[in-house]
């Protein structure tokens, strides 16, 4: 495998801010043994203040290196909903059998996805399934594209069985924040998890109100960032667990009325 031709080492540093030299220079390494851009974060650094890197490639990342690989002979994978049936084919691959509920797509129906992967140098697939249940995070990644994330954690745990790939982690099997600590050096920001209890005390916006709030900003951006830092610090002063509103979807119900005559306020004033 030819390792990447050059490595801007300055614009990794600037990425991954908080690594230690010998955490970069580990990165560099990976980065170049398999052939992958840091840059185009196909592989990356995963830090927590105090705690050792975590060197964390992507699912494209993965289908990049198996591509390369000349004796990579193409995979399977699917999601697997509740009725689904798999089988055990005589070269160790996995087949499905679709039940009733496949073809609806209902997100609580979801039950994991597998992966084979071939190889024109072995009789034996490689075969990982991934139970929902192991993987699944509460965050907006997971919830709203559930069975696209857990077919990548198949399909890059299949891959790098296939290759014995060491020294890497796939993005989806990594839990972001382990911690719940600030302080990661790396292209993404570890997202913060309202606690269940919280949401049921403060049940979100429905979609009407949600399209409501909408249609009366008519897209003043600034007018709606404000709107949302209003929102968060009422709730930060209440419950410390609640993150950073970022959309309106994640108003607060009790906060509809209010919200809307804040915004309808202001709009006059601006219009003024």
């Amino acid at each position: 495998m030819e390792p990447i031709l050059e490595i801007n080492l300055d614009l990794i540093k600037a990425l991954n801010k908080d690594a230690t030299p010998s955490e970069i220079n580990q990165l560099v390494y990976l980065a170049k043994q398999y052939n992958l851009d840091p840059l185009k974060k196909e592989i990356y650094c995963l830090k927590f203040a105090g705690k050792p890197a975590a060197f964390l490639v992507s699912r494209d990342g993965f289908l990049t290196i198996a591509n390369r690989e000349p004796n990579f002979d193409g995979m399977e994978s699917d999601v697997i909903y509740d009725g689904d049936v798999l089988l055990r084919r005589g070269d160790g691959s996995i087949e499905i059998k679709y039940g009733e509920n496949h073809f609806k797509f209902q997100k609580n129906q979801i039950k994991g996805a597998f992966c084979n992967v071939y190889r024109k140098d072995r009789s034996k697939a490689t075969s990982m399934i991934a139970p929902l249940v192991d993987y699944n995070k509460p965050n907006n990644m997971w919830s709203g594209f559930t069975s696209a994330m857990i077919m990548k954690v198949a399909e890059s745990m299949a891959i790098k069985r296939s290759f014995a790939l060491s020294g890497i982690n796939s993005t989806e099997e990594v839990d972001p924040d382990p911690t719940g600590e600030e302080g990661m050096a790396g292209a993404i920001q570890a997202p913060k998890v309202v606690p269940p209890e919280l949401d049921e005390k403060y049940p979100k916006l429905t979609i009407e109100q949600v399209d409501h709030i909408r249609s009366v900003l008519k897209d003043r951006k600034e007018l709606e960032d404000e709107f949302l830092g209003k929102c968060t610090n009422k709730y930060r002063l209440v419950d410390k667990e609640y993150p950073k509103l970022s959309k309106i979807e994640e108003v607060k119900r009790e906060d509809y009325k209010a919200g809307l005559k804040w915004i309808e306020d202001n709009i006059k004033a601006m219009n003024n």
